[in-house]
């Protein structure tokens, strides 16, 4: 069967993080939803797209509709969890006869519960190949599928009791959801490699210090053979430390998901990083998710825990909405390119934008591309000021930044600063 992945017209409320890559592309715990199907679905062609043109082009998302002729297709929300109990329910619906269509119900702004499309798994060629001619529209795909639902005589009336799939929301539950699936994730990664001591995996060979301390009571520690961890470093699992990783000396990193190329120091607990970021200096990272190419400066330090212990109250960082999150423990979600100035402090639940720069004492959501101080004093970056930096970044990594690059952060930037 063909599974296809799309995003829904609701993938704004995972913002600072979507501006760079599909929803599907997000990861969750340590994989996205595109990585968890290859793996457990290799048997499956999966093709997805997005309705973001420039997004497609950057991880080259190029869909034919015409591929979907003369097959039964399955289209999948990239907002689904990758955890067991969808894949276990995803086999089901695939191994099952017949037509179906599953939908959440989600409030908007104004309170009204709206219904959003998860799944559909459809037989009728002439259907699908109608939808897949709708790419990029995804209000008129949920539109096309909640009518054919009603009028299929396959999808019985009890198709929503019998199948349901867990799907991300909105971007403050992330912390919770990665310190729960990261578990599951890492017995994934450890069957593929050597255990080089009780419940550390690597691949080999791999060279450690003298003077680390690794605890795996509370889960498994993977460690690429190329990442560098300085002695005098305390590892905690469940841990996963990619490829080129660089752990400093004097560091405490516990329960937490490491891309490619990171650079990490202090104290950090439950943190999801995207690949060449750096925190390269003293300061605590909390119940947090970090984009790719952020620089935190030394002492910068995120709250991730209110001192009323009450749960945290978050905002949505393009429409404002209020979120109740029902969470105690949530630190900072920074969009790719941001840059948290020396010394700095973060207060609980905020969102830092795609490419802010920010300094001082924290106390709201920084919008894209905003110089931020104070919630009084606050500037934007010019393009070409903010693509020289860029292109500094990348160079300080043996990287060039390339036209397709400079591409998509123009027009992320003419889409939060010259619109808005």
């Amino acid at each position: 069967m063909l599974v296809v992945l799309f995003e829904d017209d609701s993938y704004d409320e995972l913002s600072p993080l979507i501006e760079y890559r599909p929803a599907f592309f997000l990861k969750i715990g340590a994989f996205s939803l595109w990585e968890y199907l290859q793996i457990h679905f290799p048997q499956e062609k999966l093709v997805s797209f997005s309705e973001r043109e420039l997004i497609a082009e950057k991880y080259e998302l190029a869909f034919d509709h015409e591929i979907i002729r003369g097959k039964p297709v399955l289209f999948l929300n990239g907002r689904i969890l990758p955890e067991m109990e969808n894949l276990l329910v995803l086999k089901k619906i695939l191994g099952q006869k017949g037509e179906l269509a599953l939908f959440d119900e989600q409030n908007d702004e104004q309170n009204n519960k709206q219904k959003k499309l998860v799944l559909l798994k459809t037989q009728r060629v002439d259907f699908a190949v109608k939808l897949a001619t709708l790419l990029g529209k995804a209000r008129e795909i949920q539109k096309r599928a909640l009518k054919n639902k009603s009028e299929s005589k396959n999808a019985g009336k009890n198709e929503k009791q019998k199948h349901s799939l867990k799907t991300l929301s909105n971007v403050f539950e992330l912390p919770k959801l990665n310190a729960l699936l990261l578990p599951q994730h890492l017995k994934i990664q450890v069957q593929k490699h050597h255990e080089i001591m009780p419940h550390v995996y690597s691949d080999l060979p791999l060279k450690l210090a003298d003077n680390l301390a690794l605890d795996t009571s509370a889960g498994a520690i993977f460690i690429a053979s190329d990442a560098v961890i300085e002695p005098w470093v305390h590892l905690k699992g469940p841990l996963w430390i990619s490829e080129k990783c660089l752990i400093k000396s004097h560091s405490q990193i516990e329960k937490s998901y490491l891309g490619k190329q990171v650079k990490l120091s202090g104290e950090v607990i439950n943190v999801l990083v995207y690949p060449y970021s750096n925190k390269s200096h003293h300061g605590f990272l909390g119940d947090s998710v970090i984009g790719s190419w952020v620089n935190l400066g030394a002492g910068a330090t995120t709250s991730n825990l209110k001192n009323t212990y009450g749960d945290v109250k978050g905002y949505l960082l393009n429409s404002g909405e209020k979120i109740i999150t029902g969470e105690n423990r949530i630190g900072t979600i920074m969009g790719d390119f941001a840059k948290i100035a020396i010394n700095s402090t973060i207060l609980t639940g905020k969102l830092v934008g795609f490419g802010a720069s920010v300094m001082g004492l924290i106390k709201g959501n920084v919008a894209p591309f905003r110089f931020y101080i104070d919630l009084e004093k606050h500037s934007v970056w010019t393009l070409p000021s903010f693509l020289r930096m860029t292109e500094k970044m990348f160079e300080r990594r043996n990287i060039k930044l390339s036209t397709q690059e400079i591409a998509l952060i123009t027009n992320i930037f003419h889409q939060f600063v010259l619109q808005n």
